[in-house]
């Protein structure tokens, strides 16, 4: 998805709704495995919500309410997008849901572009370094950032859209 697309798309989301985002990564494999041409990529469909002010968030301790944001990152939509200005790309801030989020995930395992069938999945834990299954993920806060070029759709509950028209 492009930013610009993705502006249009958040004009139609109140701060804090729920809605519906499908996205994939690429999940960090160890060098070994890459340069043999192995690639696994992560295909998620949930519900989350954004526009929410971290500090409002429940859950977050005091001592994250504190911490500094590093300086490469400022906010391009505040609340919503950020921009990184290491990578130069943009990042949807995304707060999940703790429970009934209907989530579906999907893996492909390629291997020189091929899709590979998968007989052994222990196998494939092996290839990803070990870092990735740190239990928040790396970022020690309570909000996923997902790259805007990973974003394939992304759409409000039609229950949500109902209520606007009654009103």
């Amino acid at each position: 998805m492009k930013i610009n697309d993705l502006k249009k798309v958040l004009e139609n989301i109140h701060p804090g709704s729920f809605f519906r985002i499908k996205y994939s990564v690429e999940i960090p494999l160890k060098a070994e495995y890459r340069n043999m041409g192995y690639r696994i990529v992560k295909t998620v469909y949930t519900t989350s919500r954004t526009g929410v002010r971290y500090m409002k968030i429940n859950g977050v301790t005091p001592s994250e309410k504190k911490s500094n944001k590093p300086s490469n990152w400022s906010w391009e939509k505040k609340n919503y997008i950020s921009y990184n200005s290491n990578t130069g790309s943009y990042y949807l801030n995304l707060y999940p849901m703790g429970m009934n989020t209907y989530t579906k995930v999907e893996y492909k395992y390629y291997r020189n572009d091929d899709v590979v069938d998968v007989d052994n999945l222990s196998f494939y834990k092996d290839m990803i370094i070990p870092s990735y299954f740190k239990k928040d993920g790396g970022f020690g806060t309570k909000i996923l950032k997902i790259k805007i070029d990973n974003i394939i759709e992304l759409y409000q509950h039609p229950e949500v859209w109902r209520k606007k028209k009654a009103a």
